[in-house]
């Protein structure tokens, strides 16, 4: 193999080179430093400005609540120097509000500067709407009293003082001139329902040529008073309070009457099925009664029971316990005959006067949900946007149905009253809004079909058909299934 011989060069390099040579940027440093001077510097700032965002916010924030609050305030204000004290430590009280910086504060006082013109504004209307409403009220406080007085002249002057002042418009003032007389009807039957509803009745049957409002009116006062007549006359099983009724009204009958009166209240009361016990203490009273003794009534327990009567309705006061609590009292001697038939007649009067009118309160609620139009003149206009006869009999005829659907509910409510004579109200709200979902879920379909199986008169008892015999009714069949029931569907 042959040799190769390696020669290594023994000269120096010489000082050149091919690589870039590198140089030292003593500037570097500090240009660097000037950068992220530059980035602190604008970072501060962003978070200066996003603080000062924040607290304007705040402040704005604070300042609206502070309105809000008096607005609130004002709205259940009726006293016109009460509502300007209220806005004017709300004024005072935003302008009280500050910030921590200048530049804030500044900004915050040209926000109240703009805001304040407006609520200055909204206070002035408030204050204008309410001093009508006031006199507005007043009006109609003053137009009951002459309403129920029968003074149709002192009520119309009232009117005219009204539209003088523009407390009325010119069509309400016509409105209310045009129905006085019959309101003034109205408004004695109030009055007189409680003391005689059969009397009401009669008055309200007498009332001619009505209108479709007005007629709604009736309905509600005639039902009212015949809720209290069968509530009277349930009144009539229980013996024993008619005997002590019976001796406050014949107070002042002669000796030898009471001896009569007490001997037929003692078998009255032997025939009732009263409690031997109750029937002693009973005895022991119509004895006393009939020898002329009167005893005093303790002031500080009839008030309290007074109290408590007035209070059934609105739910302090359990009908039940206030009956036993009566009767207690009665027993124990602390309170006397005319005493007793007069707290007795408040708490029911109390109750059965707010039964009526929340029944009333029922139907009238019930009547807007199944009833499509309730109100007569918008049910007239709704038919006079319609073309066709077709659909303005057919509208007619669906009224017809939904008014009869609503009288079944009337119905069904007074017939649950009657067996719940001493409801208060929280289970007859609860009771009248459970039926009225009930009635609310039916269509107009199944509400026909009822109401056709009721002209049938079908008595279940004693059917008089074959299952699966059909009928044709408007020629519509119905199938026989028995038991009472008939079917349209095959």
């Amino acid at each position: 193999m042959a040799d190769f011989p390696i020669q290594y060069s023994q000269r120096l390099p010489s000082g050149r080179s091919t690589a870039a040579p590198i140089t030292a940027d003593v500037s570097a440093p500090s240009r660097a430093l000037s950068q992220a001077g530059g980035v602190l510097a604008q970072f501060g700032q962003n978070i200066q400005q996003a603080e000062d965002a924040m607290e304007f916010s705040t402040l704005k924030r604070q300042s609206e609540e502070i309105w809000n609050a008096a607005y609130n305030t004002m709205l259940s204000t009726p006293d016109p120097e009460s509502r300007a004290k209220v806005y004017e430590k709300a004024k005072k009280d935003m302008s009280g509000l500050s910030a921590k910086s200048r530049r804030v504060q500044d900004k915050f006082q040209m926000h109240l500067n703009n805001a304040l013109p407006q609520y200055d504004v909204y206070a002035a209307d408030l204050d204008r709407k309410k001093r009508i409403q006031s006199a507005k009220a007043e009006l109609e406080t003053n137009g009951k009293y002459y309403l129920e007085n029968g003074d149709l002249l002192g009520y119309q002057s009232l009117l005219k003082d009204g539209l003088d002042t523009g407390l009325l418009e010119e069509a309400e003032y016509q409105y209310m001139q045009e129905n006085a007389e019959t309101n003034s009807k109205f408004a004695q039957v109030r009055v007189l329902m409680d003391s005689n509803p059969q009397m009401a009745v009669q008055i309200l049957d007498s009332m001619p040529d009505l209108t479709g409002e007005q007629l709604d009116q009736k309905d509600k006062l005639v039902g009212h008073a015949r809720t209290l007549l069968n509530w009277r006359e349930q009144q009539s099983d229980n013996k024993e309070v008619e005997v002590i009724l019976g001796m406050h009204e014949n107070l002042d009958k002669s000796p030898p009457e009471r001896i009569r009166l007490g001997e037929q209240y003692i078998n009255q009361l032997r025939q009732s099925g009263i409690t031997p016990e109750r029937a002693g203490v009973m005895i022991d009273r119509i004895e006393s009664w009939q020898q002329g003794k009167r005893f005093e009534t303790d002031p500080i327990i009839k008030s309290h029971l007074f109290e408590n009567a007035l209070d059934i309705w609105r739910g302090g006061t359990d009908p039940a316990l206030f009956q036993q609590e009566l009767k207690k009292a009665w027993n124990e001697g602390k309170i006397n005959e005319s005493d007793y038939n007069s707290i007795y007649e408040t708490a029911t009067r109390t109750l059965k006067t707010s039964q009526a009118g929340a029944l009333a309160d029922a139907v009238s609620s019930t009547k807007n949900v199944i009833v499509d139009v309730a109100g007569d003149l918008d049910f007239a206009e709704f038919v006079k946007s319609l073309k066709s006869t077709k659909d303005k009999d057919k509208a007619l005829q669906k009224r017809q149905l939904q008014f009869w659907w609503l009288s079944q509910y009337e119905a069904e409510m007074q017939d649950w009253l009657q067996s719940h004579p001493d409801t208060g109200p929280m289970e007859f709200r609860q009771q009248a809004e459970k039926l009225r979902y009930e009635y609310m879920s039916w269509s107009d379909e199944d509400i026909e079909r009822k109401l056709k199986m009721r002209q049938m008169k079908i008595k279940q008892e004693s059917p008089k058909f074959e299952i699966g015999e059909e009928r044709i009714i408007d020629g519509k069949s119905y199938w026989y299934l028995g038991n009472g029931k008939w079917d349209d569907r095959q």
